[in-house]
């Protein structure tokens, strides 16, 4: 496998005067690689630099008598007799060491190297769009990152960017994640070490401390006997799976009581990555919470404690997250945007289940979509979260333990796990791995819902699994499989038997007659009755004729025709026509085609 780290990377030099092009440092920054008058570096022949050489700009690194302060300097010359020579300090030490492009022609930029005010030198993937207007954008960015300019010089610090090229090309990559055969991080490439990450707006939240060997015995040694912190940790790591194995993305929601440990497992997930923030709240607009999932593409959407969530918006956003595009936005001229995708695997918590915090809302249902795209997982083990305690006396102290743990080390399992997934991606044949493990007694079931459930929870085994071989989770062999077999089971002890859509739609029956039976609904029998206002049918002899306005109130947010299906199945339609599931009747003088439906019971697991 061949690796780039962008901070180490390039030559940081000698010392002395130099260049900025990688391979030739007399080149001055023209495209044809011809000397151009006043752009480009070069390296100084003698000191002060000789008036045939001028004007020019050159790049010292250490002080050099006369130009006693270290950075990039203009080094002109005025008419005169004889000649007038200047030289101006424009900024610390800076370079351009390779031209970047997007593989689709966009994204072009330039790759530089400077010295930042703490004596590091950093690397930063540059776009030039930043150099529109007055380049203030792009002289922001460089000085978050530390680097220095004289206020005055401005323009001739925009004049040598522009002037630059160098010989070095790299691709530029501006998302996290899958780029064909290599992964993208923010400040790492594992894979080509022709790519280059060049987005200025995206957040790096794939920091790392610490080694794999003291994150194995601060946090990794407590996964073993915990099946429920394995597969939180399995979760974090199934994201790079999602890609090579074809899948979209997947949900697993953590439910229980408050204190039982559901924060501290999202924060041993978030630690396969990341610092303690890699965790996120559940307290976001859909719109940011869109950006947050394309900032860890690939990877895994750490979200904690859902009620924090409007349940008028969770929806819509589990949707969202699962489905993997953002919504189609003009920019400032009208044109469509480049619609934001990702792929994620979803960890959150909650002290409820996705359906309770959504009936909030009206006592809006989930539909089955939701409910297969975020697993309602119980946390109700021998200790909270925990079974296995490691010698410590309780789960809280457990917890406690992880917690302090996770902010002193962090980041480096998930790039290890990087590492041999991209050299042994073609040989380990995932998709095959998978396959095999869904025809399995854990994972195998008869309904499409649940073996989508069965699609997302293997994928944590296998993850799990993957990194039990490469040394990373310290667990016995199949603990992997174990935990994400036990997740599923425990998930499906909250499902009811039959179609999840099919029961929706008999519930929303029961439950529409239940709040209207005796307001909305007028006998047959009577002659005489009152006006009924927003009549939704007849009843007589526990049948209820619907009108179709009415059925189709009655199973909002379901098609009618899907509903009818449910109906049908559940042996719930009582008189229909040939060929027809209404039935023609004449009601108050006049012909009314209505949906007789007499209620059953809605079966429960």
């Amino acid at each position: 496998m061949s690796e780039v780290v962008q901070e180490i990377i390039f030559d940081e030099g000698t010392g002395g005067t130099q260049g900025t092009t990688l391979k030739d440092k007399s080149v001055f920054g023209s495209p044809d690689g011809r000397a151009s008058g006043n752009s480009g570096n070069r390296k100084s022949k003698s000191k002060p630099i000789p008036a045939s050489d001028r004007p020019c700009f050159i790049t010292h690194d250490e002080p050099e008598p006369p130009y006693i302060r270290p950075g990039l300097w203009y080094h002109g010359i005025k008419d005169g007799d004889p000649p007038i020579l200047t030289d101006t300090w424009i900024c610390t030490p800076i370079y351009a060491e390779a031209q970047t492009f997007g593989e689709d022609g966009g994204n072009h930029g330039l790759l530089l190297r400077f010295k930042a005010s703490s004596g590091k030198w950093r690397v930063w993937a540059m776009p030039m769009h930043l150099l529109k207007g007055d380049g203030s954008d792009l002289r922001g960015e460089l000085l978050d990152r530390g680097w220095r300019l004289d206020p005055n010089c401005r323009a001739l610090f925009g004049r040598w960017l522009l002037a630059e090229y160098p010989k070095e090309k790299l691709t530029a990559v501006s998302s996290v994640g899958w780029t064909a055969s290599s992964f993208v991080l923010p400040a790492r490439i594992v894979g080509n070490d022709k790519l280059v990450f060049q987005n200025e707006g995206a957040a790096d939240h794939f920091s790392t401390k610490g080694t794999v060997a003291e994150w194995r015995e601060q946090v990794g040694r407590y996964l073993a006997g915990n099946p429920l912190l394995i597969l939180a940790a399995s979760a974090a790591l199934a994201g790079p799976l999602l890609h090579p194995t074809g899948r979209q993305g997947g949900g697993i929601h953590l439910v229980g009581d408050s204190s039982t440990g559901k924060s501290t497992a999202l924060q041993v997930a978030a630690s396969v990555w990341g610092a303690p923030d890699f965790t996120r709240t559940w307290r976001a607009t859909a719109n940011g919470l869109e950006g947050a999932a394309g900032e860890v593409n690939d990877t895994c959407l750490i979200l904690d404690e859902i009620s924090q969530a409007d349940p008028r918006d969770v929806g819509s956003i589990i949707y969202t997250v699962g489905n993997g595009t953002g919504k189609a936005r003009a920019n400032r001229v009208g044109l469509a945007r480049r619609t934001a995708r990702w792929r994620v695997m979803l960890l959150s918590s909650g002290e409820r289940t996705l359906a309770a915090h959504m009936a909030e809302d009206r006592g809006r249902a989930p539909k089955a979509g939701q409910l297969v795209r975020l697993l309602d997982i119980p946390v109700k083990r021998q200790h909270g979260l925990f079974d296995e305690l490691h010698s410590f006396p309780t789960g809280a102290a457990l917890a406690d333990h992880l917690k302090t743990a996770t902010a002193k080390t962090y980041g480096v399992a998930g790039q290890r796990f990087l590492d041999r997934l991209v050299t042994e991606r073609e040989t380990l044949d995932l998709p095959s791995q998978l396959s095999a493990l869904l025809t399995t007694t854990d994972f195998h079931h008869v309904d499409g819902l649940h073996q989508r459930a069965a699609g997302a929870l293997a994928l944590c085994a296998i993850a799990g699994e993957l990194a039990r071989q490469w040394g990373l989770f310290p667990i016995s062999d199949g603990e992997g499989i174990a935990a994400a077999a036990l997740a599923f089971r425990l998930w499906g002890s909250l499902q009811t038997t039959g179609r999840t859509e099919d029961r929706q739609v008999l519930q929303a029956i029961v439950d529409f007659i239940d709040r209207h039976g005796g307001s909305r609904f007028q006998s047959l029998l009577a002659d005489d009755h009152p006006p009924i206002r927003d009549r939704a049918g007849w009843v007589t002899d526990n049948i209820f004729y619907f009108t179709g306005a009415g059925l189709r109130e009655a199973v909002a947010g379901h098609d009618l025709s899907r509903a009818l299906d449910a109906l049908e199945s559940a042996g719930w339609i009582a008189e229909h026509d040939p060929g027809k599931r209404s039935k023609k009747m004449r009601v108050e003088g006049r012909p009314v085609s209505l949906y007789a439906i007499r209620v059953g019971e809605v079966a429960h697991g």
